[in-house]
């Protein structure tokens, strides 16, 4: 399945250039598949991990007004990673741990600054981020 998601956010890739959040259709299906999106509690922190294909992105975005913290997870070419594993934590302590089901995560926190980290082929990334901030990217 990594190598079917990889390869999707590949071909989104080149079809939208460098704008990842730009615009894309409006509408998805009703019945979008469930990797399209996908939300979800850790550690009662809200948080929706999807943006595979337009109609994923289009998807993520109708419900970004719900977050108040967006990050996308990449390789440094512009490739889109999925089913990565997520750490937020602040002060030191994890305040959520889950799996992305695609390149674009959104999260609902209280106001502060957080570190949120990821790892790939050994390799582990972290960047600080502010809730407000809606489009960081992790980039591996």
């Amino acid at each position: 399945m990594r190598n079917t998601l990889t390869t999707l956010a590949m071909l989104a890739t080149l079809g939208c250039a460098p704008a990842l959040a730009a615009s894309a259709p409006a509408s998805a299906p009703a019945s979008a598949p469930a990797a399209a999106a996908s939300a979800a509690t850790s550690a009662a922190v809200p948080h929706r991990c999807g943006g595979i294909g337009f109609d994923g992105r289009a998807a993520m975005r109708r419900h970004a007004h719900e977050y108040n913290l967006g990050i996308w997870l990449t390789t440094t070419h512009a490739a889109y990673l999925a089913d990565m594993p997520i750490t937020v934590s602040r002060d030191g302590k994890t305040v959520a741990q889950f799996v992305s089901d695609g390149p674009l995560c959104y999260l609902k926190l209280p106001e502060g600054e957080y570190t949120v980290s990821s790892q790939r082929k050994g390799e582990t990334r972290s960047v600080k981020m502010h809730t407000g901030q809606m489009n960081v990217y992790l980039r591996f």
